[in-house]
């Protein structure tokens, strides 16, 4: 399970903490860092492709990211994509398979604590 959580880190979590990073080193330095916004660009191309990798992964119909129960592979998914909404880069509402996860997340007591 924590391998998959790796994966997930790595093909959900890194486009958004890049993000996130370069829009507060962005902002610290006024601006002034020409390689932050190039990056930006790169990570949010990039999150289109990120959402589809995770629809074709969920098609075998399990209801949550590592299989059948509830796992910390979840939760890094559902910060990235609340990270995502954020950024302006929310998961496609045609990505059923993904939508159908992300209504069982928030659904969690969890999810509004």
């Amino acid at each position: 399970m924590l391998e998959f959580d790796d994966v997930i880190t790595a093909e959900l979590g890194d486009p958004f903490a890049a993000n996130l990073h370069h829009v507060v080193v962005d902002v610290a330095d006024n601006g002034a860092g020409p390689s932050a916004a190039v990056l930006n660009d790169a990570q949010r191309e990039a999150v289109p492709g990120k959402w589809a990798w995770l629809e074709r992964e969920m098609a075998d119909g399990r209801p949550f990211l590592a299989g059948e129960t509830f796992s910390v592979a979840d939760i890094t998914g559902s910060v990235a994509a609340w990270l995502g909404g954020a950024f302006g880069m929310a998961v496609p509402a045609d990505l059923k398979n993904v939508n159908r996860w992300l209504e069982r997340i928030r659904s969690r007591p969890s999810w509004n604590a």
